[in-house]
């Protein structure tokens, strides 16, 4: 649940801190392409496929620029 005055950031974390992620791939949308996000599954080992778009638009830069 979210809570009033806030969005799913803080819930989706949360979320994965009730949850076994050792070898699990979670996946996520644009919103939740946050660095804590990431840092947060990989510390359960797990692994992660996110949407990036302008909200990490250096990261969108980089990914861009590879071959």
């Amino acid at each position: 649940m979210v809570a009033a005055k806030s969005n799913e950031i803080p819930a989706f974390t949360l979320l994965l801190s009730r949850l076994d992620l050792t070898s699990v791939v979670s996946t996520a949308d644009a919103l939740h392409t946050q660095h804590e996000h990431a840092r947060q599954i990989v510390a359960a080992g797990g692994h992660y496929l996110f949407i990036v778009t302008d909200n990490q638009s250096a990261l969108l830069r980089r990914l861009k620029a590879l071959p």
